[in-house]
């Protein structure tokens, strides 16, 4: 199974190699890790001696390790935190962390790059964010005796661990150290499956998403383009929602609709399809509201998880193609959370619709006949957003759990 392994990433590589011609994110994944060890070598040589790795896939995946770098960093304030990235668009965002000694992105896995790569960093904790259980990486942090954890892991039964031809990756999982889980479903199939050494101690995003709202930014073009009216507010959106938000505003166009879309390069096209739509940046110019459009298109990055404590509502994108974006920093803010139904992935979307603060739409009519109710009951309105909150501070805590059992026991 190993030849197998080490030639489907090879492949891998070469379809990336050949998609480099065309697209900007496989350019940007290649150009990330050519000559790595030079370039990594420079970059890790005047380290100190204990440094702690996270390995993230994307943006996601950070948030969830964020707050036990943040953690770490105020007991352990010498630690050096080095993170990897799979994806650019993890990699571009983060680039520049503030928390991290280093930022990299993961070569890709090969005996040689894993034992290559470990050497340079020489982690005394390594973190696996979620998922991405690349071989040769753990396999040779374990042959080190290098403690390996998985963070808020979350497993679903068609994944191949769980199937009859599913040995090769099984193991993958006995050389973990530990394996913190998000739920119990989660131990379940890990038991069936003989692996012990795990423990179920949360999603760290509840963690990230409620301290967010601690402290609260203030964005003057938002205040006067809502002007405390009832709000919409749609996150990390795809052609999917804003289909659904376009058929909403021809119905009902006195509502205010903010629309932050998950690739800001779309804003443009975005505000062409709504009749006079702002966009944000041009606000920032003009210091001020260029119109008095009731559609607000954010064409900057960094802004929507603060921006949902303008909602009345918030609609969070990726739930139509199975990529549910975070529904939980909405609901930190006690907001109602409305999405699409494919949330299979996420156990947190069916979690939230059980809560009460969260409303799964598959066509516009269900989200007409959402925001319908809650536009015109505010006892609903805010019940349904308090259970939201309630959602959140049920499910706080992960961080500390996982912190306390790495690195003070």
């Amino acid at each position: 199974m190993i030849y197998i392994y080490n030639f489907s990433i090879r492949i891998y590589w070469l379809v990336i190699a050949i998609a480099a011609a065309f697209n900007s994110k496989a350019k940007l994944w290649l150009q990330g890790r050519k000559k790595w060890e030079t370039t990594y070598a420079d970059l890790f040589k005047h380290m100190g001696q204990h440094s702690v790795w996270f390995h993230c896939a994307s943006l996601g995946e950070f948030e969830q390790a964020k707050p036990l770098i943040e953690l770490i960093k105020n007991h352990k304030p010498s630690t050096n935190i080095i993170i990897s990235f799979s994806s650019p668009s993890g990699y571009e965002n983060r680039k520049h962390e503030p928390l991290a000694s280093a930022v990299i992105y993961l070569p890709i896995d090969t005996a040689n790059n894993a034992r290559n790569l470990i050497n340079l960093i020489n982690p005394s904790q390594v973190f696996f964010v979620k998922y991405e259980f690349w071989y040769h990486y753990i396999y040779t942090l374990f042959q080190q005796k290098v403690p390996i954890y998985l963070l808020s892991g979350n497993f679903r039964k068609e994944q191949l661990f769980f199937k009859w031809y599913g040995g090769f990756y099984r193991r993958i999982l006995t050389f973990f150290s530990h394996i913190y889980l998000q739920n119990s479903s989660s131990a379940s199939l890990l038991e069936s499956i003989s692996i012990t050494r795990y423990s179920v101690q949360g999603d760290t995003r509840f963690d990230r998403c409620w301290i967010q709202t601690t402290s609260p930014k203030h964005y003057p073009i938002i205040e006067s383009f809502i002007q405390r009216q009832f709000c919409l507010i749609a996150g990390s959106t795809w052609p999917a929602e804003e289909k659904l938000l376009l058929d909403l505003h021809k119905l009902y166009p006195q509502i205010k609709i903010i629309i932050a879309p998950h690739e800001i390069s779309r804003s443009s096209e975005i505000a062409s399809t709504f009749s006079s739509a702002i966009l944000y940046s041009n606000c920032e110019k003009a210091t001020g509201l260029t119109s008095t459009s009731n559609i607000l298109i954010i064409d900057k990055i960094g802004m929507l998880a603060q921006l949902y404590q303008y909602a009345s509502v918030a609609l969070v994108g990726g739930g139509f193609s199975g990529q549910l974006h975070n529904i939980l920093e909405a609901a930190a803010w006690g907001k109602p959370v409305i999405y699409g139904p494919n949330t299979y992935k996420f156990p947190e979307g069916d979690a939230l619709v059980h809560k009460g603060g969260g409303f799964k739409v598959s066509s516009c009519e269900d989200l007409v006949e959402i925001i319908e109710r809650l536009y015109n009951n505010k006892d609903q309105l805010l019940h349904a957003g308090n259970n939201a909150k309630e959602f959140i501070i049920r499910g706080v805590g992960a961080t500390e759990r996982v912190y306390k059992d790495v690195f003070t026991n």
